[in-house]
Formats: C-alpha cells, structure tokens, sequence
C-alpha cells in the first residue's frame, strides 16, 4: 500500500478509535463499575463520592467554607448514578444524533455543573452549601440523608428492582428528583416509561409559571420555554 493510503488508513483508525473511546455505551448489565467521562478519563462509579475529588474538564470552582456549626446543615447536590442501556430490539443506529443515545449517561458534565451550581447557590442566596457536592447511587444506605437528586441524561436509565423500591420509598419520603438533559421524544419516552415503574399509576402535571416552586426566591417571568437555558454549543 502506498505511503498516503497507509496514513490515510491510520488516521480512520484513530478517529474511530478516538470516538469509541469516549462514548463508551454502558448496560445495565455490565458488571464494571469504570466509566469513561468528558475529558477522557476513567472514573469509578463505586469509588467516587464527591465532585471535589474529581479533577476539572473546564476552568474549575473557587473553594468556599461552610460557617462553624453548619457542616451538616446545608444543601448538598447530590448526583446519583445510574446504568443506561437500551431495550431488547432496539436498532442502535437509529439512536444517533448531537448529545443523544444511551453512550451519554449519568457523568455529563460532571464534576463541573456541580461544584458551580453549588458555587453560585451559595454566592447569590443565603443558603449553605455543602461545598464538595455529591454522588450517590440508589443503593447508597447514607440516600435518606440527601432529600435533593440530580438526575442528568435519563432518556435510557435503567434500574434495577432494588433501585426502584429505594426511589420509590426517597419520593415518597418527600425527596426531590431533578432531572435534566432531554434531546428528544424518544428520551422524554424512555425516562417517562423507568418512572412508571419507580411509581405506577402516577401521572404528569405540567406546573403554571404562578406556582410557588418558581417564585420562592427569585420571580421567574415566563413564558417557560423562555427560561430554558441553551448548550453552549448552539
């Protein structure tokens, strides 16, 4: 072969390469507890407990310190981890497009989001904050501990019947599930589908921008769709 196809050839192998590495799909039956995140490294969903001790992909978040007699009583982000896959059946080509499919998973924009949602929380309000933030999964016994849950990239969660019965009894509870990062119907579907199993029988109820939820520090003006807040890369 000659020399140009020879390189040519490499390079398709090392983008192919590049890609896969990144985008490693996960299973719920996949017996590793290593994820590869943004930034191209390697995390341990079974070792890692704070967003602190993970380094930054992008420009990091200043330290703060919680006053003296407030350690354990403040807000905590709390990521919980979870297993993506797809249903039996379903063709994974079809599963593509900018930011979708079920290669993207719990670890989005970690640790960064995080730190400075937690960052700008304690800065704007008078909240305190718990500056290392968390991540949980569903089989953590410390869970009742952590009212709020974040929930990134849901469309293709899958859990396991223990984690159900765990989130189910967190929401009854009165504990906060937020979730965020939709590209489509079909992941809308899919999320909308696992929590009919953590709670079944119950529906949606779209909240008006009067509800108190949207008014309780700051007065958020709608229409809804005007405070949704766009990818950087759009």
């Amino acid at each position: 072969m000659p020399a140009r196809g020879k390189k040519l050839l490499l390079g398709i192998i090392a983008v192919l390469a590049g890609a896969g590495g990144f985008a490693q799909p996960q299973f719920p039956d996949d017996s590793s507890s290593l994820v590869r995140i943004e930034g191209d490294r390697i995390i341990d969903e079974d070792a890692v407990h704070t967003a602190r001790e993970i380094a930054s992909h992008s420009t990091g978040t200043p330290v703060w310190t919680v006053p003296a007699g407030f350690e354990k009583d403040v807000f905590t982000f709390t990521r919980l981890v979870f297993k993506s896959g797809v249903a039996p059946g379903v063709d994974r080509r079809k599963l593509v497009g900018w930011g979708t499919g079920p290669r993207f998973g719990w670890w989005v924009d970690f640790p960064d989001a995080d730190l400075n949602f937690s960052y700008r929380l304690q800065q704007m309000t008078t909240t305190k904050v718990d500056p290392d933030a968390r991540v949980l999964k569903l089989s953590d016994p410390a869970l009742g501990d952590y009212p709020f849950l974040y929930v990134e990239h849901p469309g293709y969660m899958q859990l396991r019947d223990d984690e159900l019965i765990a989130l189910r009894k967190h929401l009854r509870n009165g504990g906060v599930l937020f979730v965020n990062d939709f590209w489509s119907a079909r992941e809308w579907d899919g999320f909308a589908a696992e929590m009919q199993r953590v709670l079944p029988g119950s529906t949606w109820t779209d909240l008006p921008m009067s509800h108190p939820v949207f008014n309780c520090v700051f007065q958020l003006k709608g229409p809804m769709r005007k405070l949704q807040v766009p990818t950087m890369q759009f």
